[in-house]
């Protein structure tokens, strides 16, 4: 029995939100009521993976302005570190992995950017 078009969709985002949000396939079609060999079928229809690649990198996008968001605090702690003031080592690790997160970001839209300029001048 062939699913109708809006079936099709529904299932789509049943799947993706498991897949987001699920540690692994079984779990995430188990979640998505979807049966496993069905599900992983899904990944043989080129919508569909699209579609699942759009919403890993909305999250992703999502995860990097929350991160860049925090660097103003990493830089705070960073900040009163070098200014004599006690900061818990963990604390001031996990400001030191947000600034290194953060710039590895910028870089990688930068180079993103340089490519793009470069395929537009045909170089």
């Amino acid at each position: 029995m062939a699913l109708d078009k809006a079936e099709v969709e529904a299932r789509h985002t049943r799947a993706i939100e498991a897949l987001l949000t699920e540690p692994d396939m079984a779990h995430a079609a188990k979640a998505a009521d979807i049966p496993y060999t069905s599900f992983r079928a899904l990944f043989g229809d080129p919508e569909f993976v699209a579609k699942l690649r759009e919403a890993r990198c909305a999250v992703q996008d999502a995860a990097l302005v929350h991160l860049r968001g925090l660097a103003y605090k990493a830089v705070k702690v960073v900040e009163d570190t070098m200014t004599g003031a006690c900061v818990n080592g963990l604390r001031f690790r996990a400001a030191t992995w947000v600034i290194e997160k953060g710039t590895e970001g910028m870089v990688a839209d930068l180079t993103a950017r340089i490519e793009r300029l470069e395929e537009e001048r045909g170089q």
